[in-house]
C-alpha cells in the first residue's frame, strides 16, 4: 500500500515539476521575445544606465532558461517541501532524480 501511495506522490511530483517547467520557459520565452523587439527602442530612447540594466536582465533571464530545470526544482522545493505527503519523498530525491521514471526512481531510492 505504502509503495503505491509512494508511486502516485512521485507521478503527481513529476506533474507538478513538468508544469512549473513549462511554466518558466513560457514566461522566459516571451520576455526575451518581448525585449528583442523593443531593443530598437532601448538604444534610441533610453538613458545608457537603462540599457546596461537591461542587459543585466536579459542576461539573468538567458541564464535561467539555461538552468530551467535546477530552477524548477527549487520552485517545487518551496511550494511543495512543506506538505506532509510529499517531505520524505523530496527529503531523498534531487532535481537529477526527478526526471527519471515514476518506477525506476521508486527502486533507487525506496528499497524495500
Amino acid at each position: 500500500m505504502s509503495e503505491q501511495v509512494n508511486l502516485e506522490a512521485i507521478t503527481v511530483l513529476k506533474e507538478k515539476y513538468e508544469s512549473i517547467m513549462v511554466t518558466i520557459g513560457i514566461s522566459l520565452g516571451m520576455g526575451l521575445m518581448l525585449s528583442f523587439f523593443m531593443y530598437a527602442q532601448f538604444i534610441d530612447r533610453m538613458p545608457p544606465i537603462f540599457i546596461q540594466v537591461w542587459l543585466l536582465v536579459v542576461g539573468l533571464m538567458i541564464a535561467a532558461l539555461c538552468y530551467i530545470k535546477r530552477l524548477s526544482f527549487k520552485w517545487l522545493m518551496t511550494r511543495h517541501g512543506k506538505r506532509a505527503e510529499f517531505q520524505p519523498l523530496l527529503a531523498r530525491i534531487d532535481a537529477t532524480d526527478i526526471e527519471k521514471e515514476a518506477k525506476v526512481l521508486l527502486a533507487e531510492k525506496f528499497p524495500s
